[in-house]
């Protein structure tokens, strides 16, 4: 029988909030064509000549104020995550790859290669599919997979935006807060991607949905990021039971090309005009708390916020390293580790 191990995948994170450090870390980002899929030549002008020799400086201050004693708060949360996953799973070799940075996903197969695993469950962090997330990470994975004499079979999950346990999870960390607190509205903030990635995916409608209401992601619809995130955020409005009205946005967009709408730092004044004081906003396109929900929401848009309706935003962690969450994951690696028949003639 193939012998079983576990790799958890996620984006990555600076090794520290220096400026050599950022860096590094962006130089690998931006130079993935996933991420920026323009050609080669056009992306390493854009990246080598107008990006790395300023925007380090700003990416190193917002690093700053949200660096832990600990080190990254990203990579804190992950490998507490794995430490609960292997208590639940002692018998079963589990391993923390990031797409940047360290531990890198080479290192991370080593560690399962040396532990004799030849079958590997891989599940990327990122409830909803993203070519610039979840398809860098497993495209990879299998680079990286493909330099083994044998390489190891690999059953990975694509997605689990619409998975109740995810949701379950989530959730229970959002009712409190309902429960304690007067609040106006529920939002619901992912991070964006340009339109473009939506049609290279195969949405059929990416070049409409706009202005219109998304389908749900299933057939030719599947990998429509947006499509996945509606469903998310419906899902979960729909698990706390309550009577508020919600709203989705999508935050993180750079540059001029159309990403996709409403753009978080564009709706914030829609909802001051319908009256809104206090809400909360969640962020469920991450399962672990980092610069995008810390420093520019949990700090940025609550600042502005604040500053534009003297309200109140009360937010929510992600499910980092909650026992919940880590208690879900463990129960899908159980179903998923049956054993491996060798095949033999």
């Amino acid at each position: 029988m193939l012998k079983t191990g576990v790799l958890l995948l996620n984006l990555g994170t600076t090794q520290s909030p220096g400026y050599w450090h950022i860096v590094k870390f962006l130089r690998e980002f931006l130079t993935d064509r996933r991420v920026i899929d323009i050609p080669f030549i056009l992306r390493s002008l854009l990246v080598y000549c107008f990006i790395l020799p300023f925007r380090p400086l700003k990416v190193s201050k917002a690093y700053r104020s949200i660096w832990t004693s600990q080190g990254s708060p990203l990579l804190v949360h992950q490998q507490a995550l794995l430490k609960k996953i292997s208590a639940l799973l002692p018998e079963t070799p589990i391993a923390l790859g990031m797409r940047y940075g360290e531990p890198s996903i080479k290192q991370s197969l080593a560690s399962l290669k040396q532990a004799g695993c030849q079958h590997l469950i891989v599940l990327p962090l990122f409830p909803q599919y993203a070519a610039a997330s979840t398809g860098s990470a497993i495209a990879k994975l299998y680079e990286e997979a493909a330099q083994w004499w044998d390489p190891p079979t690999l059953d990975i999950y694509f997605d689990f935006f619409d998975n109740p346990d995810f949701i379950q999870a989530q959730s229970l960390l959002m009712q409190p807060i309902l429960e304690q607190h007067s609040l106006d509205a529920i939002i619901y903030s992912f991070h964006g991607v340009p339109v473009r990635h939506l049609k290279k995916s195969g949405c059929p409608r990416a070049s409409i949905c706009q202005e219109t209401e998304c389908l749900p992601a299933m057939g030719v619809q599947r990998l429509c990021y947006k499509a996945q995130c509606v469903t998310t955020a419906n899902m979960l409005h729909e698990s706390l039971k309550t009577a508020l009205p919600s709203h989705i946005a999508f935050q993180s967009r750079l540059g001029r090309t159309p990403w996709i709408k409403p753009y978080l730092d564009e709706a914030i004044h829609e909802w001051h005009k319908l009256g809104y004081k206090n809400i909360l906003i969640v962020c469920p396109s991450f399962t672990a708390d980092c610069l995008e929900t810390l420093e520019e929401v949990h700090l940025g848009f609550k600042e502005e916020w604040h500053h534009l309706t003297q309200g109140e935003v009360f937010t929510v962690s992600c499910v980092n390293d909650n026992d919940v969450w880590a208690k879900t994951i463990a129960n899908w690696i159980r179903k998923k580790s049956q054993p491996i028949p060798l095949l033999t003639s």
